[in-house]
């Protein structure tokens, strides 16, 4: 059966966030991943605060790096909107990629958002706050 939108949709509605590393079933992992490859090749702003908000504070399995490939494949006007909301109200894993998509789509207008990331006690987030810091200067 192929996939739609509201299905896609759905599926993620549902997982919110996505369940831990050691908790994903293959078939979700799976679903997933086909997910991300549908919303790349057929662009819905309505899947980018869910695929946002669909990390864990896991690794993901190597999946939420094809996020980037989502949010790439948008307006980026739209991306930015949905990663302001995100910075605002996100998990720690939440905006620790955030910080990762934000470079990746050049949204260096969300420097506001993520310089006071830069001092987070979370190693993580940290790090990833000063890469995009540290990019968007080199790119300057």
């Amino acid at each position: 059966m192929a996939m739609t939108s509201d299905d896609a949709l759905t599926f993620l509605l549902g997982h919110q966030p996505m369940p831990s590393d050691w908790d994903i079933t293959d078939e979700e992992a799976e679903t997933f991943s086909a997910i991300l490859e549908y919303f790349e090749a057929h662009p819905n702003p309505r899947c980018l605060p869910l695929c946002m908000r669909s990390v864990s504070d896991d690794t993901g399995l190597g999946i939420y790096q094809h996020i980037k490939l989502v949010l790439m494949s948008h307006e980026t006007n739209d991306v930015v909107v949905h990663l302001r909301d995100a910075f605002r109200d996100g998990t720690d894993g939440v905006k620790s990629w955030c910080c990762e998509w934000a470079a990746d789509v050049g949204a260096w207008e969300l420097e506001d958002e993520i310089q006071p990331l830069s001092d987070h006690p979370d190693e993580e987030i940290r790090e990833a706050a000063r890469n995009f810091l540290e990019l968007k200067e080199e790119l300057a």
